[in-house]
C-alpha cells in the first residue's frame, strides 16, 4: 500500500502548479489536502488565494478567514482577506483587514497599495493618494503604485500630474501595460488625440487584447469620425470600444454583483411603492441636529455637476459631490423588499440615530460645515433611494436635474466611466436605455406617490439662462440670488471635481451638447421609442 504523502509536501506541489498558472492541478491538490486536514493553515490560505484569482470571492473569504482564525498574526493573510472582501464589493469591510495587515507588518507595501485601491473605489481620493505614496516610499520604483497614482489623479481631473506618474512608471517599467493605457486615457482627456493613439498603440504592442487601450483607440476614432460628420461611424466605434470593456472579468463581476443600485433593487423599490407600504409607517419626530439636507438627484450626465458648482458658489450653500453619505441607510434598508419593509418599524429614536450617522459621515468630508448653511448632497443615483431617504429625512428637499433623455443616454454611452455596479450598464446602448427607464420611472413614481418637496430644473434652461433658471430654485431653497454665482467657474477651479464632467464645468457655458442625439438619430433609431414617454414627461418635444 502506497504511503500517503505529508500535507506539507502536497502543499508544495500544489504551490508549484499554482505559481505556474496551472490552477486546476493546484486546486485538486489543495482540496485533497484540506479534505484530510481541514485545519491545514497554508492549504486554507493558498486555496483561498486561488479562489480569489478564479473570481470565487465567497470561497476565498471563507477559506482565508479560517486560516486567520488558526494563525491570526500573518500580515499577508489579512491583506488577502481584504482583497477578497473588496472584490466581493464589501469595500468598507475590507479596510479594517488592510489596517490589520499594516499593523502586523508596517513595511507591507502591497497592503498600502491595495488599501489605496479600495479607498479609490470608495471615492476617497486624498486618502488613496496617501496610501499609494506610502507604498512607493516603502517600495521605491513600485510600478503598480505609480500607475495607481496616475489613475487617481486622472479621475480628479489633475491631468498633468497623472501624466507625470504614468511616465515615471514607464521609465522604470516600459512593459507595464496599464501605465501605457492610463497615459493614453489621460491624453484623451486632455484632448490630445494623437498622443492618446500613440500611447494606446504602445499598450497594444505589449498586450494586443488590452481592453482599455482597445477602447481608447475606438473612442479616438469615434471623435475623429464625429468631427468629419460621420456619425454612424462614430457610433459604431463607441460600440466597439465599449464591447472591449464589457468583456473584462471586472465588468462581468460587476454585472452579477448585488447592489442597492441594481435592477433587482430598483424593482424592489417600485413594488414597495406600488403596494403603498409607506402608509404603514408610524409617525416619528422630525426634529434633527440641523436643517434637513437637500438632495441633488437625477441621472448621470444630466447636468448635476454643473448645477452643483453653480449652487456651491452661493455664500449660504455648502455642497458635497458624490460621496457615500447614505452608506448606513443603503446597507440596512436597500436591495430587497425585506429590507425596505424594515422602514415601517423605525421609531423616532431610530430615525434620529440614522440622522446622526448621516451627519457624522458628511462632516468627515466637510469638517467645517456651518450649522446655518443650506447643505446640498449631490449624488444623481440617490434618485433610487428616495423611499429610505424620505423615512429618515421626511422634511428633505429634492432638486431634480433633468436633461433630454436621448442626450443623457447617448452621453452615458459615449463616456468612459470608472466602472462600478451602476456605470457598467453604460457599456451598451440597450442596457443604458433600460437602466434609464428603470431609474427615472422609479423617480416619477416617487414624485407621484410620496409627499416630496421637489423642484425640477432642466439642463437646457440652465445653459441658456443661468440666472433666470437658478432664481426659481433659490426661492425653493428660501435663498436669494447672489451675483457671484455667475462667476461660479472661479470657485470651481479651486475645487477637486471627481466626476467625468470635471473639464466641462470649468469652461464657459456651451450649448453644443444640447440636442446632440439628433446627429446620431439613425443609429439611435431602436432606442428612441422607449425614451419618448420620458421626453414627454419632462417637457421635451417628441417626434
Amino acid at each position: 500500500m502506497a504511503r500517503q504523502q505529508a500535507p506539507e509536501v502536497l502543499i508544495q506541489k500544489a504551490l508549484v502548479h499554482h505559481q505556474a498558472g496551472e490552477l486546476k492541478k493546484a486546486e485538486k491538490l489543495y482540496r485533497s489536502v484540506l479534505k484530510r486536514h481541514p485545519q491545514q493553515v497554508d492549504g486554507l490560505q493558498l486555496f483561498g488565494t486561488l479562489c480569489l484569482q478564479k473570481g470565487d470571492h465567497k470561497s476565498a473569504i471563507k477559506n482565508i478567514r479560517k486560516a486567520i482564525t488558526l494563525k491570526p498574526d500573518v500580515s499577508s493573510f489579512h491583506n488577502n482577506l481584504a482583497e477578497a472582501l473588496a472584490a466581493q464589493g464589501y469595500l468598507q469591510q475590507a479596510l479594517p483587514s488592510y489596517d490589520k495587515a499594516i499593523v502586523l507588518d508596517p513595511f507591507n507595501a502591497e497592503a498600502y497599495n491595495n488599501k489605496g485601491a479600495t479607498l479609490k473605489a470608495l471615492g476617497e481620493y486624498p486618502q488613496a493618494i496617501v496610501c499609494y505614496q506610502k507604498a512607493c516610499e516603502l517600495k521605491p520604483n513600485y510600478p503598480e503604485a505609480l500607475a495607481n497614482l496616475g489613475n487617481v489623479h486622472r479621475i480628479q481631473g489633475l491631468l498633468p500630474e497623472a501624466a507625470r506618474y504614468f511616465q515615471q512608471c514607464l521609465a522604470i517599467a516600459p512593459q507595464y501595460v496599464h501605465a501605457s493605457a492610463g497615459l493614453a486615457d489621460t491624453y484623451e482627456d486632455q484632448g490630445d488625440l494623437d498622443l492618446a493613439l500613440e500611447s494606446a498603440e504602445q499598450a497594444l504592442k505589449i498586450d494586443p487584447n488590452h481592453p482599455l487601450a482597445t477602447a481608447i483607440i475606438h473612442n479616438v476614432k469615434a471623435q475623429l469620425a464625429a468631427k468629419d460628420g460621420n456619425y454612424p461611424e462614430a457610433f459604431k466605434n463607441y460600440q466597439t470600444g465599449n464591447q472591449a470593456l464589457a468583456c473584462t472579468p471586472e465588468a462581468r463581476a460587476l454585472q452579477k454583483r448585488p447592489s442597492p443600485d441594481s435592477f433587482a433593487s430598483i424593482e424592489a423599490n417600485h413594488r414597495w411603492l406600488k403596494a403603498e407600504k409607506f402608509r404603514q409607517w408610524s409617525q416619528v419626530s422630525t426634529e434633527g441636529q440641523r436643517p434637513s439636507p437637500v438632495f441633488l438627484i437625477g441621472f448621470p450626465r444630466s447636468g448635476t455637476t454643473l448645477l452643483e458648482q453653480v449652487l456651491n458658489s452661493h455664500s449660504n450653500i455648502e455642497s458635497l459631490e458624490e460621496k457615500p453619505t447614505l452608506i448606513d441607510i443603503q446597507r440596512d434598508f436597500l436591495g430587497s423588499s425585506q429590507k425596505l419593509a424594515a422602514l415601517k418599524d423605525l421609531g423616532s429614536e431610530d430615525v434620529e440615530n440614522y440622522q446622526r450617522k448621516y451627519w457624522k459621515g458628511v462632516q468627515n468630508y466637510l469638517p467645517h460645515l456651518m450649522q446655518e448653511a443650506t447643505f446640498i448632497d449631490k449624488m444623481p443615483l440617490n434618485s433610487i433611494y428616495i423611499a429610505a431617504i424620505h423615512r429618515i429625512f421626511p422634511n428633505a428637499k429634492y432638486i431634480i436635474s433633468l436633461r433630454d433623455p436621448r442626450d443623457v443616454c447617448l452621453s452615458c454611452f459615449m463616456r468612459k466611466f470608472s466602472l462600478n455596479t451602476a456605470m457598467v450598464n453604460f457599456l451598451s446602448m440597450d442596457q443604458t436605455v433600460k437602466y434609464y427607464q428603470k431609474v427615472m420611472g422609479l423617480l416619477l413614481a416617487y414624485e407621484k406617490t410620496l409627499p416630496l418637496q421637489s423642484y425640477r430644473l432642466r439642463y437646457e434652461d440652465l445653459i441658456v439662462d443661468l440666472e433666470g433658471s437658478v432664481n426659481g430654485l433659490l426661492s425653493f431653497l428660501d435663498l436669494q440670488w447672489q451675483p457671484q454665482m455667475l462667476e461660479y467657474r472661479q470657485k470651481a477651479q479651486q475645487r477637486t471635481i471627481s466626476t467625468p464632467s470635471y473639464q466641462q464645468v470649468r469652461k464657459p457655458l456651451y450649448q453644443s451638447a444640447s440636442g446632440r442625439w439628433r446627429k446620431y438619430q439613425k443609429a439611435l433609431g431602436p432606442y428612441l421609442p422607449p425614451l419618448s414617454p420620458f421626453a414627454e414627461a419632462f417637457g421635451y418635444p417628441t417626434e
